[in-house]
Formats: structure tokens, sequence, C-alpha cells
């Protein structure tokens, strides 16, 4: 009689199952550490990016303030060269001891002090941006660049998404942006519109008085002619 013999199913080998547990830590570790580094290169490049975005802002508005100081230089330059003719007209009449020709004289100085004054902030605007666009030059591709070499596909894809939310959510930003400025632009020049009309009733109802007033109708002639040339 045959004794039947039990099966017994073999354990695997502790060489086995230590290099599958071995494989399935280094495995989950791997997705860890690649995630990690993927984050920390997204944080990287994002305050790069804000940095490089901060600069421009920053250039863009010296440029803003050079044009508004050369558009300032261009009127008190203008000023200047008007009362120096009229100077010149009162003093081929009157002479040099005129009172009129003295105060035009303290107006000009006052108004050569204010172009020096407007010439050197110009100067110094011009340096500053001169000295941001070289420090925007040495790195504004340099780390962004390292950084994105140094990425595989998975990281890649990772950078690129968080890229596109971005762009979007700035897209969106400067969308609502822009319709505010164009809402408050338009009442800035409804309310010009409305302080040139009243400016203009005013300087003709003084203009009317001034017909008596010799001296006075000189001094509202010129600021009436001005104020005509304003378009509505």
């Amino acid at each position: 009689m045959r004794i039947p013999v039990a099966r017994v199913q073999a354990l695997p080998t502790p060489t086995a199952n230590g290099t599958r547990k071995k494989y399935q830590r280094k495995g989950l570790t791997g997705r860890v550490f690649t995630s990690k580094t993927a984050r920390m290169k997204w944080q990287l490049l994002e305050r790069r990016v804000t940095d490089i975005i901060m600069q421009k802002m920053t250039i863009s508005n010296m440029e803003a303030d050079m044009n508004r100081l050369l558009k300032q230089r261009e009127e008190l330059t203008k000023r200047r060269e008007k009362l120096s003719k009229r100077r010149e007209k009162i003093v081929k009449e009157t002479g040099e001891g005129d009172k009129n020709v003295i105060n035009i004289n303290e107006e000009m100085e006052s108004l050569t002090a204010n172009i020096d004054y407007i010439n050197d902030s110009i100067s110094d605007c011009q340096a500053n941006i001169m000295q941001m666009e070289e420090a925007k030059e040495e790195g504004e591709t340099l780390d962004i660049t390292a950084v994105i070499n140094a990425c595989t596909l998975t990281e890649a894809r990772y950078l690129l998404d968080h890229f596109l939310s971005m762009g979007i959510n700035k897209g969106l930003q400067a969308a609502q942006k822009e319709a505010q400025i164009k809402v408050l632009e338009g009442r800035l020049k409804q309310t010009e519109i409305t302080s040139a009309t009243q400016n203009q009733l005013l300087f003709h109802m003084l203009k009317e008085k001034a017909e008596l007033n010799p001296e006075l109708d000189a001094l509202l002639g010129h600021a009436l002619q001005d104020l005509d040339s304003v378009p509505l």
C-alpha cells in the first residue's frame, strides 16, 4: 500500500525575498526623490521668472519716468523761450529797468533751475536703466537654461504643466487689470473734459470783468489762449 505524501510548497529563499523588498523600496524612494526634485526645480524657476518680471517692470517704470521728465523739460524749455522773446520785446520798448523785465528774469531763472534739476534726474534715470539692463542680460537666461538642461523627461513634463498653469493665471490677471485700467481711463477722460469746461467758463467770466482792468486783462490773455487750445 502506497502512503500518500503531502506536497509542501517551497518557501521563497531569503535572498529572493530580500531582493524583492529591496527593489520596492528603491522604486518608491526613486519616485519620491523625482517628485521632490521636480518641485524644487519648479520653485527655483518660478522665483527666477518672478525676478525677471520684476526687473522688466522696474525698467519699464524707469523708462516711463524718463519720458515724463523729457516731456517736462520740453515744456519748460518752450516756456523759457517764450519768456525770453517777451523780455526782448519789453526791453526794446521800455528798457532793462522795467518791472516786468525784472519779473521775467526771476521767472526765467526759476525755469532754468528746474530744467537743470530735470536734466540731472534724466541722467540718473538713464544710468539706472543701463545698470538694470546689464544685470538682466547677465543672469536672465543662465539659471533657467541650466535647470532645464538638467531635467529628466518626467520633470520636464511636470515643469511644463506648471508653466502652462502659471501662464493662464498671469494672462487672466493681466486681462482683469487691463479692463480696470480702461474703466479708470474713461473716468479720467470725463473728469478732464468736465474740468476743462468749468475752467473755460471761469476764465470767460473773469475776462468779462477784466475788460475794465487792463492789468487783469493782460494776465488773463495768455492763460485764456492756452485754455482755448485744450481739445474737448
